[in-house]
C-alpha cells in the first residue's frame, strides 16, 4: 500500500504534535484574534490580554511529562481544532461541533478527518475479565493518536519519531487488569491498528526506542512473532510485543511479573 501524502491541514496537525508540553503563548493572540475578534472584546484586546496576565507567576508542576502533555493537549490542539472550525465555517461550524464533537484525537488534529467522520478503524477488543480467574478489569478506553505521540516522545524525547509513529494511527485501545488478591500485580494491554504497512513499521521503529528507554538492550529482546523483554531494576516490567500477520495490527503487553505476562500471551 502506498503511504498517503497529507494535505496542508493534515501536515499542520502533525506539526502541532511537536508543541505538546511546551509553553508557547504565541497561539493566544491567534485565538483571540480569530474567535473573539475586535467586535467582541474591543480593539484593544491585545492590551487587555497583556494586562490580565502581567501579574501571573509561573507555576511548576511536579508531574510526569506524559501527564503534563496530556493536559496541554486540551489547551493547545483542541483550541487549534476550534480555530480550524471557525476558519472553515464560522460560528455555525463551531456551534455544530457541540452537537457532533470529534470522536477521536485524530479528528481533533486533522479537520478533514473530522468532517469526513473517519472513526477508529479497528473495533475495541473484548475484555478478558471473564476468562481470567481472580483478575478484574481496572480501566478501559481509547488510546488515541496523540496518546501514541505523547508516549513515544515522553519516553524517548524524539519528537520527530513520535510524530511519525502516531500519524498512521488507525485505532488504539487500552485495557488494564489487576489481581483481585494482590493489587500490586497489574497488566496493561494495548492494541493498535495502523493505516498501512508503512505506518506499522514506522511505529515499530519508534517503539524500539521506547523499549530502550527502559534500559533494555535491543540484543536482549527475544522472540520471533512475540518479542519479549524485561526491565526489572527500575521499572519492574515484563513486556511483550505481538505482531500480526496482516502487518497493520500491534498488541503490546506490560506486566509486573512474568507469570502475569504469560496469562496474556497467545498459546504456542
Amino acid at each position: 500500500m502506498v503511504k498517503r501524502v497529507p494535505n496542508p491541514k493534515a501536515r499542520a496537525a502533525r506539526n502541532r504534535f511537536c508543541a505538546a508540553g511546551q509553553t508557547d503563548e504565541a497561539w493566544l493572540p491567534r485565538t483571540k484574534g480569530s474567535l473573539l475578534d475586535e467586535e467582541v472584546v474591543g480593539a484593544d484586546w491585545q492590551d487587555q490580554l497583556a494586562a490580565e496576565s502581567a501579574d501571573d507567576e509561573p507555576v511548576d508542576f511536579d508531574l510526569p511529562q506524559f501527564l503534563l502533555n496530556s493536559v496541554a493537549f486540551n489547551y493547545t490542539d483542541c483550541v487549534s481544532f476550534v480555530e480550524a472550525l471557525y476558519d472553515d465555517g464560522g460560528w455555525d461550524a463551531v456551534n455544530a461541533a457541540y452537537e457532533d464533537p470529534p470522536a477521536t484525537q485524530e479528528q481533533v488534529l486533522d479537520l478533514d478527518k473530522y468532517k469526513d467522520g473517519e472513526l477508529a478503524s479497528g473495533p475495541k477488543p473484548d475484555s478478558l475479565e471473564d476468562e481470567l480467574d481472580g483478575w478484574s478489569e481496572a480501566f478501559e478506553g481509547q488510546f488515541g493518536a496523540f496518546d501514541v505521540f505523547n508516549y513515544v516522545v515522553s519516553r524517548t524525547g524524539d519528537s520527530t519519531a513520535a510524530v511519525t509513529s502516531a500519524f498512521g494511527w488507525g485505532s488504539g485501545w487500552i485495557r488494564t487488569y489487576r489481581d483481585d488478591s494482590d493489587a500490586s500485580r497489574i497488566v496493561v494491554d494495548l492494541t493498535f491498528r495502523w493505516d498501512s504497512g508503512v505506518d506499522y513499521l514506522e511505529f515499530l521503529s519508534a517503539f524500539l526506542g521506547v523499549v530502550e528507554s527502559y534500559g533494555v538492550n535491543p540484543e536482549d529482546i527475544t522472540g520471533e512473532d512475540v518479542f519479549r523483554w524485561t526491565a526489572l531494576e527500575e521499572y519492574g516490567q515484563h513486556g511483550a510485543l505481538i505482531l500480526d500477520e496482516d502487518s497493520t495490527r500491534t498488541q503490546i503487553i506490560f506486566a509486573t511479573d512474568e507469570e502475569a505476562l504469560e496469562m496474556f500471551l497467545p498459546a504456542d
